[in-house]
Protein backbone atom coordinates (compact mmCIF):
# COMPACT_ATOMS: atom_id res chain seq x y z
CA UNK A 1 0.00 0.00 0.00
CA UNK A 2 1.30 3.48 -0.85
CA UNK A 3 2.25 5.83 1.94
CA UNK A 4 -0.27 8.26 0.51
CA UNK A 5 -3.02 5.94 1.69
CA UNK A 6 -2.64 7.10 5.28
CA UNK A 7 -6.38 7.46 5.75
CA UNK A 8 -7.03 3.87 4.63
CA UNK A 9 -6.64 0.45 6.18
CA UNK A 10 -4.86 -2.53 4.65
CA UNK A 11 -7.73 -2.94 2.20
CA UNK A 12 -7.37 0.67 1.06
CA UNK A 13 -10.83 1.51 2.32
CA UNK A 14 -11.71 4.91 3.84
CA UNK A 15 -12.96 5.23 7.40
CA UNK A 16 -16.70 5.44 7.90
CA UNK A 17 -16.45 9.02 9.17
CA UNK A 18 -14.83 11.32 6.59
CA UNK A 19 -13.63 14.39 8.48
CA UNK A 20 -12.59 17.59 6.75
CA UNK A 21 -9.31 19.30 7.63
CA UNK A 22 -9.62 21.61 10.63
CA UNK A 23 -7.31 24.61 10.83
CA UNK A 24 -5.48 25.29 14.10
CA UNK A 25 -6.66 21.98 15.56
CA UNK A 26 -5.16 21.24 18.99
CA UNK A 27 -5.73 17.60 20.08
CA UNK A 28 -4.71 18.44 23.64
CA UNK A 29 -7.73 20.70 24.11
CA UNK A 30 -11.21 19.19 24.75
CA UNK A 31 -13.20 19.33 21.48
CA UNK A 32 -15.86 22.00 21.20
CA UNK A 33 -17.70 20.58 18.19
CA UNK A 34 -18.65 17.27 16.64
CA UNK A 35 -16.08 17.68 13.86
CA UNK A 36 -13.29 18.36 16.37
CA UNK A 37 -14.29 15.28 18.37
CA UNK A 38 -14.26 13.06 15.27
CA UNK A 39 -10.90 14.49 14.22
CA UNK A 40 -9.44 13.71 17.64
CA UNK A 41 -10.70 10.13 17.52
CA UNK A 42 -9.33 9.76 13.99
CA UNK A 43 -5.88 10.84 15.18
CA UNK A 44 -5.98 8.55 18.22
CA UNK A 45 -7.02 5.60 16.05
CA UNK A 46 -3.71 5.76 14.18
CA UNK A 47 -1.93 4.62 17.35
CA UNK A 48 -4.00 1.44 17.65
CA UNK A 49 -2.45 -1.86 16.52
CA UNK A 50 -3.88 -3.46 13.39
CA UNK A 51 -4.41 -6.76 15.21
CA UNK A 52 -5.30 -7.33 18.84
CA UNK A 53 -5.78 -10.51 20.83
CA UNK A 54 -8.70 -10.48 23.25
CA UNK A 55 -10.05 -12.81 25.88
CA UNK A 56 -13.08 -14.88 25.04
CA UNK A 57 -16.39 -13.31 25.97
CA UNK A 58 -19.25 -15.61 26.86
CA UNK A 59 -22.61 -14.79 25.32
CA UNK A 60 -26.04 -16.37 25.47
CA UNK A 61 -26.36 -19.53 23.41
CA UNK A 62 -28.65 -17.83 20.92
CA UNK A 63 -25.86 -15.53 19.77
CA UNK A 64 -28.47 -12.93 18.81
CA UNK A 65 -28.03 -9.29 19.73
CA UNK A 66 -31.43 -9.31 21.36
CA UNK A 67 -29.64 -10.81 24.34
CA UNK A 68 -29.45 -7.22 25.60
CA UNK A 69 -33.08 -7.57 26.58
CA UNK A 70 -32.03 -10.15 29.15
CA UNK A 71 -30.65 -7.32 31.23
CA UNK A 72 -34.17 -6.08 31.80
CA UNK A 73 -35.31 -2.53 31.44
CA UNK A 74 -32.03 -0.89 32.36
CA UNK A 75 -31.99 2.89 32.16
CA UNK A 76 -35.47 2.96 30.65
CA UNK A 77 -37.18 4.85 33.44
CA UNK A 78 -35.82 8.31 32.75
CA UNK A 79 -33.70 10.58 30.62
CA UNK A 80 -31.31 12.89 32.47
CA UNK A 81 -30.85 16.29 30.87
CA UNK A 82 -27.41 17.86 30.77
CA UNK A 83 -26.42 19.96 33.75
CA UNK A 84 -25.77 23.65 32.94
CA UNK A 85 -22.00 23.26 33.25
CA UNK A 86 -21.86 20.69 30.43
CA UNK A 87 -24.90 21.74 28.41
CA UNK A 88 -24.08 22.79 24.86
CA UNK A 89 -25.41 25.82 23.01
CA UNK A 90 -28.13 25.80 20.38
CA UNK A 91 -25.48 26.88 17.85
CA UNK A 92 -23.43 23.80 18.74
CA UNK A 93 -26.50 21.59 18.34
CA UNK A 94 -27.29 23.10 14.94
CA UNK A 95 -23.69 22.58 13.79
CA UNK A 96 -23.77 18.99 15.06
CA UNK A 97 -26.90 18.18 13.06
CA UNK A 98 -25.52 19.93 9.97
CA UNK A 99 -22.33 17.87 10.15
CA UNK A 100 -24.31 14.67 10.74
CA UNK A 101 -26.49 15.32 7.70
CA UNK A 102 -23.38 15.84 5.61
CA UNK A 103 -21.94 12.53 6.81
CA UNK A 104 -25.21 10.76 5.99
CA UNK A 105 -25.14 12.21 2.47
CA UNK A 106 -21.60 10.92 1.93
CA UNK A 107 -22.53 7.49 3.29
CA UNK A 108 -25.57 7.39 0.97
CA UNK A 109 -23.37 8.19 -2.04
CA UNK A 110 -20.90 5.48 -1.06
CA UNK A 111 -23.73 3.00 -0.50
CA UNK A 112 -25.03 3.64 -4.02
CA UNK A 113 -21.58 3.01 -5.49
CA UNK A 114 -21.23 -0.12 -3.38
CA UNK A 115 -24.62 -1.45 -4.52
CA UNK A 116 -23.58 -0.86 -8.13
CA UNK A 117 -20.58 -3.11 -7.65
CA UNK A 118 -17.90 -0.43 -7.62
CA UNK A 119 -14.68 -1.14 -5.64
CA UNK A 120 -15.88 -4.65 -4.75
CA UNK A 121 -12.46 -6.13 -5.52
CA UNK A 122 -11.01 -4.30 -2.52
CA UNK A 123 -13.70 -5.33 -0.04
CA UNK A 124 -13.05 -7.98 2.58
CA UNK A 125 -16.07 -9.92 3.76
CA UNK A 126 -17.03 -9.01 7.32
CA UNK A 127 -17.92 -11.49 10.08
CA UNK A 128 -21.61 -12.27 10.45
CA UNK A 129 -23.24 -9.44 12.33
CA UNK A 130 -24.54 -11.85 14.97
CA UNK A 131 -21.09 -13.24 15.76
CA UNK A 132 -20.98 -11.04 18.85
CA UNK A 133 -17.92 -12.63 20.39
CA UNK A 134 -15.78 -11.78 17.37
CA UNK A 135 -17.25 -8.30 16.98
CA UNK A 136 -16.58 -7.66 20.64
CA UNK A 137 -12.90 -8.33 20.02
CA UNK A 138 -12.84 -6.17 16.89
CA UNK A 139 -14.54 -3.16 18.46
CA UNK A 140 -13.40 -3.18 22.09
CA UNK A 141 -10.25 -5.28 22.02
CA UNK A 142 -9.05 -6.88 25.24
CA UNK A 143 -11.68 -7.22 27.94
CA UNK A 144 -11.54 -6.17 31.55
CA UNK A 145 -11.58 -8.89 34.21
CA UNK A 146 -15.04 -7.82 35.33
CA UNK A 147 -16.51 -8.24 31.87
CA UNK A 148 -18.84 -11.08 32.87
CA UNK A 149 -20.78 -9.01 35.39
CA UNK A 150 -24.22 -7.93 34.22
CA UNK A 151 -25.71 -4.58 35.18
CA UNK A 152 -28.75 -4.86 37.39
CA UNK A 153 -29.46 -1.21 38.17
CA UNK A 154 -28.65 2.28 36.95
CA UNK A 155 -26.15 2.71 39.78
CA UNK A 156 -24.16 -0.28 38.50
CA UNK A 157 -23.77 1.05 34.97
CA UNK A 158 -20.09 1.79 34.52
CA UNK A 159 -18.91 5.23 33.44
CA UNK A 160 -15.78 4.77 31.33
CA UNK A 161 -14.43 1.62 29.67
CA UNK A 162 -10.65 1.59 29.29
CA UNK A 163 -10.04 -0.26 26.07
CA UNK A 164 -6.94 -2.20 25.17
CA UNK A 165 -7.01 -2.29 21.42
CA UNK A 166 -10.15 -2.23 19.33
CA UNK A 167 -10.67 -0.63 15.94
CA UNK A 168 -12.97 1.98 14.51
CA UNK A 169 -15.41 1.26 11.68
CA UNK A 170 -14.47 1.25 8.01
CA UNK A 171 -16.83 2.47 5.34
CA UNK A 172 -16.37 -0.81 3.46
CA UNK A 173 -17.49 -2.67 6.60
CA UNK A 174 -20.49 -0.50 7.39
CA UNK A 175 -21.80 -0.68 3.82
CA UNK A 176 -22.00 -4.48 4.02
CA UNK A 177 -24.53 -4.31 6.86
CA UNK A 178 -28.17 -4.82 5.87
CA UNK A 179 -30.54 -2.51 7.72
CA UNK A 180 -31.50 -5.26 10.16
CA UNK A 181 -27.82 -5.56 11.08
CA UNK A 182 -27.51 -1.81 11.65
CA UNK A 183 -30.42 -1.94 14.09
CA UNK A 184 -29.15 -5.12 15.76
CA UNK A 185 -25.72 -3.59 16.18
CA UNK A 186 -27.13 -0.46 17.76
CA UNK A 187 -28.99 -2.62 20.26
CA UNK A 188 -25.85 -4.63 21.00
CA UNK A 189 -23.70 -1.54 21.46
CA UNK A 190 -26.33 -0.07 23.77
CA UNK A 191 -25.97 -3.18 25.90
CA UNK A 192 -22.19 -2.81 25.92
CA UNK A 193 -22.50 0.85 26.92
CA UNK A 194 -24.51 -0.23 29.96
CA UNK A 195 -22.30 -3.17 30.79
CA UNK A 196 -18.81 -1.75 30.24
CA UNK A 197 -19.14 2.03 30.12
CA UNK A 198 -18.37 4.67 27.49
CA UNK A 199 -15.30 4.89 25.26
CA UNK A 200 -14.20 6.46 21.99
CA UNK A 201 -14.59 3.22 20.04
CA UNK A 202 -18.23 2.83 21.05
CA UNK A 203 -18.88 6.51 20.31
CA UNK A 204 -17.53 6.30 16.76
CA UNK A 205 -19.23 2.99 15.97
CA UNK A 206 -22.56 4.29 17.27
CA UNK A 207 -22.19 7.53 15.30
CA UNK A 208 -21.41 5.54 12.14
CA UNK A 209 -24.39 3.22 12.59
CA UNK A 210 -26.73 6.15 13.20
CA UNK A 211 -25.42 7.65 9.96
CA UNK A 212 -26.52 4.46 8.18
CA UNK A 213 -29.95 4.22 9.79
CA UNK A 214 -32.81 4.47 7.29
CA UNK A 215 -35.66 6.88 7.94
CA UNK A 216 -38.51 6.93 8.68
CA UNK A 217 -37.87 4.73 11.70
CA UNK A 218 -39.97 1.73 12.71
CA UNK A 219 -41.29 1.68 16.26
CA UNK A 220 -38.82 -1.02 17.33
CA UNK A 221 -35.90 1.04 16.04
CA UNK A 222 -37.19 4.09 17.88
CA UNK A 223 -37.22 2.03 21.06
CA UNK A 224 -33.59 1.01 20.50
CA UNK A 225 -32.23 4.52 19.97
CA UNK A 226 -34.27 5.93 22.86
CA UNK A 227 -32.78 3.30 25.16
CA UNK A 228 -29.34 4.25 23.84
CA UNK A 229 -29.94 7.94 24.55
CA UNK A 230 -31.11 7.19 28.09
CA UNK A 231 -28.05 5.05 28.79
CA UNK A 232 -25.79 7.82 27.49
CA UNK A 233 -27.56 10.38 29.66
CA UNK A 234 -27.06 8.26 32.79
CA UNK A 235 -23.33 7.98 32.15
CA UNK A 236 -23.11 11.69 31.32
CA UNK A 237 -24.76 12.55 34.64
CA UNK A 238 -21.58 11.17 36.24
CA UNK A 239 -19.41 13.52 34.18
CA UNK A 240 -17.38 14.59 37.20
CA UNK A 241 -15.94 11.07 37.24
CA UNK A 242 -14.82 11.38 33.60
CA UNK A 243 -11.30 12.82 33.24
CA UNK A 244 -11.31 12.86 29.43
CA UNK A 245 -13.84 15.59 28.69
CA UNK A 246 -13.94 14.64 25.01
CA UNK A 247 -15.94 11.61 26.16
CA UNK A 248 -18.54 13.98 27.59
CA UNK A 249 -18.61 15.79 24.25
CA UNK A 250 -19.24 12.51 22.44
CA UNK A 251 -22.10 11.66 24.81
CA UNK A 252 -23.61 15.08 24.08
CA UNK A 253 -23.14 14.37 20.39
CA UNK A 254 -25.06 11.07 20.36
CA UNK A 255 -27.85 12.42 22.58
CA UNK A 256 -28.20 15.50 20.36
CA UNK A 257 -28.44 13.45 17.15
CA UNK A 258 -31.03 11.05 18.56
CA UNK A 259 -33.08 13.89 19.96
CA UNK A 260 -32.98 16.42 17.14
CA UNK A 261 -32.26 14.50 13.93
CA UNK A 262 -34.36 11.43 14.73
CA UNK A 263 -37.16 13.46 16.29
CA UNK A 264 -37.01 12.25 19.90
CA UNK A 265 -37.52 15.76 21.24
CA UNK A 266 -38.76 14.64 24.66
CA UNK A 267 -35.35 13.14 25.45
CA UNK A 268 -33.04 15.92 24.40
CA UNK A 269 -31.27 18.71 26.24
CA UNK A 270 -32.35 22.28 26.82
CA UNK A 271 -29.66 23.83 24.66
CA UNK A 272 -28.37 27.22 25.70
CA UNK A 273 -29.67 30.07 23.58
CA UNK A 274 -27.05 32.58 22.56
CA UNK A 275 -27.67 36.16 21.51
CA UNK A 276 -26.97 37.16 17.94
Amino acid sequence: MDESDGEHDNLAQPTALPVSNITNFDPSVPPSSGEEYLKRVQLEAKSYPDVTIAKSLKHPKSGHSNYSKSYGLLATERFIKAEPEICQSQVWADDTIRCFKSIRDKVAEARESFSNGLHLKDVEKTPHFRDLQLWRKIILGNAEESEEKNCESDSEIKVVYKTNGGKGPLLSTILQFPQVAVIDFLETLTCWVKKYGWCHQLAVWIYSLLACLDIPLHSETVSVIRELSRACSIIRAKHKQIEDKSLVTSLNLIICIIGLFFGQLDITDDFIKTSE
